[in-house]
């Protein structure tokens, strides 16, 4: 995953200013980080789909920011332009960051699986 590609992503994906780069460097970074401490295979670490999924995932993390700052309606302050309802946004930025991470399942750990086993869970 390289830095560079995520902030071309989101620049091309989303409504934010062109200082993009100098506010969120830092955010991508912490991004690719989070996404490679839970590869089942770090050679699996240039694959396209991961740049996508952390792309996503950081617009989650943008969009999630504005919509704490203003719930519902419009916005317009400190670079970011909302026209629409920022839950509405919010609510899009998650689906394209769950499917990205459901194309990414198979390069991931899944975590959301657990298997107990007890003597008291196998007695019949």
């Amino acid at each position: 995953m390289d830095s560079e590609q995520i902030l071309n992503i989101l620049k091309k994906t989303t409504d934010y200013s062109e200082d993009l780069k100098d506010r969120y460097t830092q955010l991508i970074a912490i991004a690719i980080n989070f996404i490679k401490s839970k590869l089942k295979n770090k050679k699996d670490e240039k694959n396209e789909i991961l740049t996508m999924l952390c792309a996503s995932l950081v617009n989650l993390w943008i969009t999630a920011q504005i919509c704490a700052n203003s719930p519902t309606g419009s916005f317009a302050g400190n670079g970011y332009k909302i026209k629409k309802n920022s839950k509405k946004q919010l609510e899009i930025a998650k689906k394209l960051f769950e499917g990205w991470r459901a194309t990414a399942a198979s390069l991931l750990i899944d975590e959301g699986f657990s298997f107990f086993s007890t003597k008291e869970y196998c007695k019949k």
